[in-house]
């Protein structure tokens, strides 16, 4: 009967004082998830701290009592995933639930691009492996004289180090062909 009560009391407190939940999806410009992403909340009048975590789709939802919250993201976990740090990130909450996303952007400068190359000679085709910055649209382009330069394959980045994988014939071996890989946040 005494925790019935006093869960009734918190739960009352919790009303009075005024709390909502902060909910959203962490992401990039390009609506790519984030997932597993260390978060924490600290109400500027306070100075009270709240910790939680996107889960692996990158979904969060944390109670938040009213205030002036600033939302910043582990600096360090982000930063290997090629983002910068989420700078003056603020909500406000008034009893009222927030649904809001989180969108992280491609820390500056931008790292080069990779691009690697398998030529299978037996079933003559090219494999393209493309892997770019976090945050950024990588784009692999060809070229058979070094100034027309056409795209070939473009695809968003969710973190340092993955990309995309691509096999095609190998039509370019009756004559040169250039490749390069441009990353922009655009």
């Amino acid at each position: 009967m005494k925790i019935v009560i006093f869960l009734s009391i918190i739960s009352s407190l919790s009303h009075i004082l005024g709390a909502a939940t902060f909910s959203g999806v962490v992401e990039n410009k390009f609506g790519q998830f984030i997932g597993f992403t260390a978060l924490t909340a600290k109400k500027q009048s306070t100075g009270e701290v709240v910790d939680f975590e996107g889960s692996r789709n990158g979904s969060f939802s944390v109670e938040l009592l009213n205030g002036t919250w600033t939302i910043t993201a582990d600096t360090q976990q982000i930063a290997e995933r090629g983002y910068g740090p989420l700078d003056a990130y603020e909500i406000e909450i008034d009893g009222s639930d927030i649904l809001q996303n989180i969108i992280l952007l491609a820390s500056e400068p931008l790292q080069t691009p990779s691009i690697t190359f398998e030529l299978d000679l037996e079933a003559d085709r090219i494999t393209y492996k493309v892997r770019g910055q976090g945050g950024t649209r990588v784009t692999l382009y060809a070229s058979s004289n070094l100034q027309t330069w056409s795209p070939i394959m473009s695809s968003t980045v969710r973190a340092t180090g993955s990309g995309f994988t691509s096999t095609t014939p190998n039509n370019f071996s009756s004559y040169k062909m250039f490749f390069k890989v441009v990353a922009t946040t655009e």
